[in-house]
């Protein structure tokens, strides 16, 4: 997954840090169930944890408020997908809803287009969509970024 996010950032021309790295390990647990695990350090170590889903940001939320770490006063969390989960929280969680309608049109020309034309190449489409700006992402002043 870091391989995909990292060249997805570099080919639009996103700086990576040096000291960038991935802090959360997310482990299926059962269907529906997942299990969090971060450093206990980790309000110290990032400004903010993006995360590939809702559901995900959802799980990072409840084990950050566990261990004692306020959202967004110590930390900020970003979830992905405008799922349910991000406006249940006692601390309505930022979001990027994709454009569902967009992508099902997009995915049924597509299989339309393969069923005509079995040979055809398969491309990549970006489908819009937009942040919802919730509650959990404080914001940095200049002088946090100096650190």
């Amino acid at each position: 997954l870091y391989q995909y996010y990292e060249q997805t950032w570099r080919t639009r021309d996103f700086e990576i840090e040096a000291d960038f790295e991935f802090l959360v390990l997310c482990t299926m647990v059962s269907l529906g169930e997942i299990e969090i695990s971060l450093p206990e350090d980790i309000a110290e170590r990032a400004t903010a944890l993006v995360c590939n889903c809702d559901f995900t940001a959802y799980a990072v939320f409840q084990k950050l408020t566990a261990m004692g770490i306020c959202v967004p006063e110590d930390i900020s969390l970003v979830g992905f997908d405008n799922y349910i989960l991000s406006d249940m929280s006692s601390v309505k969680i930022t979001t990027y809803a994709v454009n569902q309608d967009g992508m099902a049109e997009v995915s049924a020309q597509q299989i339309r287009e393969r069923i005509k034309n079995p040979d055809s190449k398969q491309r990549i489409q970006t489908i819009g969509g937009e942040i919802m700006l919730r509650e959990s992402v404080k914001g940095l002043s200049e002088t946090a970024f100096a650190k």
